[in-house]
């Protein structure tokens, strides 16, 4: 039996044990069986049979689905977890992360620097921007404060983190009170990014 009557024997041997090969994705047409066996690729046949069905709802066909803006594929994404299905999301677009994602996974070098909670991961009282004539002096003042924690100073303003809760309204009036006009006083939270770029710095 040469090469080729082995290779036909063997294709022969297998059509006739397996004369037909149920699919187990479920699908349509070939564009669904596509996406479906790419998202096989990241979870069990299962699973992706259980997904799928929200996904094809809002677009079947590469017509509908290129159409997708990114607040829509979010949703899809937060109907499918609400639904009880884990969804594990590797990437360094934080924005992202923060806005569908309900727990966070950080990790440098095989280590975990951070496991828990996205909304725990941001629950800091945020950060003051500030400018001043005199950012010596407002430094000094802002370090007297029991509230003010870190305070950094990034070209013409201060970057004063916040240890406990404090209106814009009382930090401004106390600076006044010291004699320190402000030209610009925001109040932000730290977004996901913010907070991940501390976390590793300090690692």
């Amino acid at each position: 039996m040469n090469k080729q009557q082995k290779v036909d024997f063997v294709i022969n041997t297998l059509k006739e044990l397996y004369p037909e090969i149920p699919i187990p994705l479920d699908h349509k047409d070939p564009y669904t069986l596509l996406i479906a066996v790419l998202l096989s690729a990241q979870s069990t046949d299962v699973r992706v049979n259980k997904i799928t069905p929200l996904l094809f709802k809002e677009a079947d066909n590469p017509y509908d689905m290129i159409k997708l803006s990114i607040d829509q594929i979010r949703e899809i994404i937060k109907k499918i977890a609400a639904n009880g299905t884990t969804i594990l999301l590797a990437s360094h677009l934080l924005d992202e992360v923060e806005k569908v994602c309900s727990h966070v996974l950080i990790l440098r070098e095989g280590k975990s620097l951070y496991s828990g909670s996205v909304e725990n991961m941001i629950a800091s009282h945020g950060f003051f921007t500030l400018q001043s004539d005199n950012l010596d002096l407002l430094k000094k003042v802002l370090e007297e404060h029991p509230f003010i924690g870190t305070i950094k100073k990034e070209e013409n303003h201060l970057l004063a983190y916040l240890k406990e809760p404090l209106s814009g309204s009382e930090l401004n009036k106390i600076l006044f009170e010291k004699g320190i006009n402000l030209s610009y006083l925001v109040h932000r939270k730290e977004s996901l990014e913010e907070q991940f770029l501390e976390l590793t710095k300090s690692k």
